[in-house]
């Protein structure tokens, strides 16, 4: 579930998130299911996520999105560590990059959200702190990373995160967009945003089970960002 769905309906995002991917894990083993891979999330470490995390980090977030996956997590964990099945939980940072799915709420996602009213407003709104941090990572380079570790999964960890371990503030990610933006659309995008905090904001999301197996995500977002627009570009043409 959506973290916008998961404040709307905690409860549901605690059956969901949680108990049914235990019974989904329980149900793949009982086929035959060798190997179990679940997506959850970096926010399970703390709200807000500053500071520096690793696989081993406290997890103190009670936010819904974060709780119920964490719920999620410990779920499949407990099937796995009863049985043959292999349970494997890759915690993301904040990706984005459009869907192949049309029907996809995937434009709720920040850097997608800026994408797509650059490219069909020629504004980009940003709500809060334009200075906050986030690990922004390409959805083409988590498809690349999740081939390496199915590749590889019998050797990797249980947990593991997977981010580009490289922090970027909302304004500079909204600098990005438009860049890109005025390039394919030959006009100047505005950026409009309210607050800019002056304090100094830190986060560093460490990769450490990725770096055990040889995996180096790629930091870039330039080229999924252009990738995103053209998409939207092509979509527009056949309307």
């Amino acid at each position: 579930m959506s973290a916008q769905d998961c404040i709307k309906y905690p409860n549901l995002a605690d059956k969901f998130n949680g108990k049914i991917t235990g019974l989904l894990a329980q149900k793949s083993e009982s086929y035959g299911c060798k190997n179990f891979i679940y997506l959850s999330t970096v926010h399970v470490y703390k709200k807000p996520l500053l500071g520096t995390f690793n696989e081993k980090s406290p997890t103190t977030n009670s936010h819904p999105y974060a709780y119920s996956h964490l719920q999620g997590e410990n779920a499949l964990l407990k099937v796995a560590n009863k049985s043959s099945l292999t349970g494997t939980v890759l915690r993301l940072s904040n990706c984005f990059g459009y869907a192949l799915n049309e029907k996809s709420e995937c434009w709720n996602l920040v850097v997608n959200e800026f994408i797509r009213d650059a490219f069909m407003h020629g504004k980009i709104k940003i709500k809060g702190d334009a200075s906050s941090k986030r690990d922004f990572l390409a959805i083409s380079e988590l498809n690349k990373v999740l081939l390496k570790i199915i590749e590889n999964i019998d050797n990797v960890p249980q947990i593991i995160n997977v981010s580009s371990g490289r922090s970027r503030t909302i304004l500079e990610v909204a600098l990005k967009v438009a860049k890109e933006a005025d390039k394919l659309k030959e006009q100047a995008t505005q950026i409009l945003f309210d607050n800019e905090s002056s304090n100094h904001m830190y986060l560093n999301i460490q990769n450490n089970s990725l770096d055990k197996i040889g995996i180096n995500p790629n930091d870039d977002i330039a080229t999924e960002i252009i990738n995103t627009l053209n998409f939207l570009k092509l979509r527009e043409s056949k309307k």
